[in-house]
């Protein structure tokens, strides 16, 4: 009989963005390896059709989208922003964690929990998972998608940052053990709390969504236009990822003819501030940048499918990140063009031969897209065996491992 596995996960489909896919593909394989999951996530998105097992609690976000008292979503909002400000909690998902907490209990005494897992962002989801350790007297996995102190998506005055910092060494002191996205994540925690019960396992790709997938309208490197492809936001998710050094690489291609709208087309699917809206006209390309509106997981592999690069944008100050479309990408069998070099993601890029890798600076753009150029297809040649190890599904065998030995060890005190 399978073991049950309680995975708390704000970000959860059908929620578009890139932190949905981690605990849904494992909530999705963790059953071939003896844990049948039990969701704990919110409302605040809708629902996933035919789910089962997932419990969802009410949330702020999404209120607005509804017939609800203005006034009331106006105050909890201000409500929210003064406790956040101050310190008393970090994030938004304050009100889901707090109606999560609230209605949990009950489920808890009526299940037989064999270990939590909690995945980060967001803060409401680690902080439910301490509680529910406490109350259900069970292992807790802690996962971090991205470093809360360590390289973190947020920005945190003196007192919000010493909040975070007895937060963070809370988190640690409750886990029984940590899994991180990468590496320099996973050597932060051990550098810094001096433990080794953490580990890393990488975001990955599902391969089954492969199927069905066609590229009849692929490309061949030799045509005109050349169209080299883009997926996600620069601004929107980091403040420090900046697409002023692409443009600008672009526009210099351009005057110096490399570039033009005959042999090259860059095509972003993407959600730009305005200001990098402003970028592409203040340096003149807007005739060979193409900007579309993000669209839904299942068209983007589609897109992705159908053009002769790939293009990667990494964050030089957030060296850990590894996005999951980065994965998405390696599995499209395209060449990617990685300007991301000195993160993790250039390790991923060079292990698995998908592409070239770049730095930031405008004049090593500039050579990338040169190298793109006059890329032949015949030096496309990736190493499978890397690739294979970034499936979900042995990705989750990883995952597996870890809770058999917190649950057997768990079993062994109580007897």
């Amino acid at each position: 009989m399978n073991k049950k596995v309680l995975i708390i996960a704000y970000c959860y489909p059908p929620a578009n963005n890139g932190g949905v896919e981690r605990p849904y593909r494992f909530a999705k394989y963790l059953p071939e390896y003896g844990y049948d999951p039990i969701v704990i996530t919110t409302n605040a998105y809708g629902v996933i059709e035919g789910e089962t097992n997932v419990l969802r609690f009410w949330d702020l976000a999404g209120q607005n989208e509804k017939k609800t008292n203005r006034i009331l979503i106006f105050f909890l909002k201000a409500l929210r922003k003064l406790i956040i400000d101050a310190g008393i909690f970090l994030e938004r998902d304050l009100f889901w964690y707090i109606s999560a907490r609230k209605n949990i209990n009950r489920f808890i005494l009526r299940n037989k929990i064999d270990v939590v897992f909690c995945t980060y962002p967001t803060i409401g989801s680690m902080l439910l998972g301490i509680h529910l350790k406490r109350k259900s007297k069970t292992a807790l996995v802690v996962d971090f998608r991205d470093g809360l102190l360590f390289e973190g998506l947020q920005e945190f005055n003196r007192i919000r940052k010493f909040s975070a910092e007895k937060l963070e060494r809370k988190i640690v002191e409750n886990a029984d053990f940590i899994t991180t996205v990468s590496p320099p994540i996973t050597n932060y925690f051990k550098q810094k709390y001096k433990v080794q019960n953490v580990a890393t396992i990488y975001n990955g790709f599902d391969e089954q969504e492969l199927d069905g997938i066609e590229d009849t309208r692929q490309p061949k490197l030799q045509t005109k236009p050349f169209v080299i492809k883009y997926f996600g936001r620069f601004g929107k998710s980091s403040k420090t990822c900046d697409p002023t050094n692409l443009f600008n690489a672009v526009s210099l291609l351009k005057e110096k003819r490399f570039l033009n709208p005959k042999n090259f087309s860059l095509v972003m699917f993407t959600d730009l501030l305005n200001f990098e809206l402003g970028l592409i006209r203040k340096f003149g390309i807007s005739d060979i940048v193409t900007i579309n509106p993000i669209i839904n997981r299942e068209l983007a592999l589609r897109e992705m499918k159908c053009c002769n690069f790939l293009l990667f944008h990494g964050d030089p100050h957030r060296t850990s990140v590894v996005s999951t479309k980065l994965l998405e990408y390696i599995f499209m069998r395209k060449p990617i063009l990685g300007i991301c070099k000195g993160n993790e993601a250039e390790n991923i890029i060079e292990r698995t031969n998908t592409g070239i890798v770049t730095g930031f600076e405008v004049v090593e753009i500039i050579e990338g897209l040169k190298k793109v150029l006059n890329y032949d297809l015949k030096d496309f040649n990736p190493n499978l065996r890397e690739t294979s190890k970034f499936t979900r599904r042995i990705l989750t065998r990883e995952l597996a491992n870890v809770f058999n030995k917190y649950t057997l060890a768990h079993l062994m005190t109580d007897v």
